[in-house]
């Protein structure tokens, strides 16, 4: 698995529009993987667990949005009602269910812009 997309300015206002910020992770393998009881963690207190199966056909992608809604096969809703993902700089990790490291996405935005 790898975190290919990720979201962290959501167009408009980022409170208005928590849905606007999101995180896609995609199966990188060649098989069909199962994401049951991965972590994505953001910073370092702030996560969301796959509790039920889910499965990704090789290529394929699901993405977490930040604010709330109806989970769908490929589409999972973190539960914020405002925004969640710091515009400036963050990180994300994707862990395995043993709380290893599998995969993160980082950025610090360049104040000037």
């Amino acid at each position: 698995f790898a975190i290919t997309a990720v979201s962290y300015d959501a167009p408009g206002s980022d409170d208005d529009n928590p849905n606007g910020e999101y995180v896609e992770i995609t199966n990188t393998g060649s098989s069909t993987a199962n994401l049951r009881d991965y972590r994505l963690q953001y910073q370092t207190g702030t996560f969301f667990d796959f509790n039920d199966s889910t499965e990704l056909a090789a290529g394929a992608s699901v993405r977490i949005s930040m604010g709330q809604g109806t989970d769908t096969a490929n589409q999972f809703f973190w539960g914020n009602t405002a925004a969640a993902l710091s515009n400036s700089s963050g990180e994300l990790k994707l862990l395995t269910p043993y709380r290893t490291e599998q995969t993160s996405f980082s950025w610090d935005r360049d104040p000037s812009q």
